[in-house]
């Protein structure tokens, strides 16, 4: 459906509209012209162009587009969000990947504002995966919400003991599936790096040079909570990060938190660094840092993005932080850090 529709070009709800009618014109001639048809795939179908209409209603971007963790949804958006709960019971609906975009985002806007007061406290964010399902009404999506959600954990966070626990507890019928991902990173992580890729200094030193040329060091910023963002220019996952953490920033303008990003770029793409900052208007602190080998010896760099989170005392906390775009992050640095005195 959507190859067929030009998303940035003219009015996207009317074109929206004119395939769905074509769409359901061909599904009448099918009918008629076969005796013999699988009406589960017909409502397929209806889900899929029902969900797509309503996507193109929305102010939310198409998928694998813009960020839309922070996307600013009305009343009414939100509502017609929350209306797609009415068929979380439905298999045909679930398979349809516009219901469950759409189901996504609003997901995303639950993890962040838990308007129901579902969640725990930030600092449960793992179990808060779980518990985030709690607002579907349908045991169906109910389970699959779950599952994806331990899915995407499994990445980063295979090592850590309360990830198994919560998929042996809550994965239900969607175990095998959540454990085969857990299974492929485990042997992934096993067969590609040692235990020294992922060792992590407690109290980390990590310094670099700023846009004007002056170093600055992790101690500078003792007293204050600190996430830090470890990204090179080369790095699309970084980037597609930015307007994540540009809103981060913005929504906790008034915690005692300071947001450094260190680059990784070598010395010789420094003036593509510097362009890059000043073009995206990157905040906070923007350091670059050339030795992959001196951020990897304190924080046990796999890959980049990498997220950390430091205390007051210079302590590290959370080693392979949750990125922005989760919007766990959000949460659990509230729950960490205190407001500005």
């Amino acid at each position: 459906l959507e190859r067929q529709i030009k998303w940035f070009d003219g009015d996207k709800e009317n074109n929206v509209d004119k395939v769905c009618r074509q769409i359901n014109q061909q599904l009448e001639e099918f009918k008629n012209e076969n005796q013999d048809y699988s009406k589960a795939f017909i409502r397929y179908i209806e889900f899929d162009c029902k969900y797509l209409k309503l996507l193109s209603q929305l102010s939310i971007p198409p998928r694998n587009s813009s960020p839309k963790t922070y996307v600013d949804l009305s009343e009414e958006e939100i509502q017609k969000l929350n209306s797609c709960l009415n068929d979380s019971e439905s298999t045909e609906a679930i398979l349809s990947h516009n219901y469950r975009y759409l189901v996504s985002c609003y997901i995303d806007y639950l993890r962040v504002y838990d308007p129901d007061n579902k969640l725990n406290e930030g600092t449960q964010w793992m179990l808060n995966e779980v518990k985030v399902a709690d607002y579907i009404p349908g045991a169906l999506l109910r389970e699959f919400i779950i599952g994806e959600n331990l899915k995407n954990l499994c990445f980063n966070y295979h090592r850590n003991p309360e990830l198994s626990d919560l998929i042996n507890k809550y994965s239900g019928n969607r175990r095998e599936a959540v454990l085969k991902e857990f299974n492929q990173w485990k042997d992934y992580t096993e067969q590609k790096f040692t235990e020294a890729d992922f060792a992590e200094v407690e109290y980390p030193v990590l310094s670099g040079k700023d846009i004007d040329g002056n170093t600055v060091t992790l101690n500078d910023f003792k007293g204050q909570w600190v996430y830090i963002d470890i990204w090179a220019t080369w790095c699309a996952p970084c980037k597609k990060e930015f307007p994540y953490l540009d809103q981060l920033k913005k929504n906790l303008k008034d915690y005692n938190i300071a947001f450094i990003g260190f680059s990784l770029d070598k010395e010789k793409d420094r003036e593509k660094w510097k362009a890059m900052v000043k073009e995206m208007n990157l905040g906070g602190t923007q350091l670059h840092n050339p030795e992959w080998s001196s951020a990897d010896s304190q924080f046990g760099i796999t890959g980049v993005p990498h997220f950390a989170i430091i205390n007051p005392d210079g302590k590290l906390m959370f080693n392979r932080a949750p990125r922005p775009s989760t919007g766990i992050t959000e949460r659990l640095l509230k729950a960490m850090a205190g407001k500005k005195r």
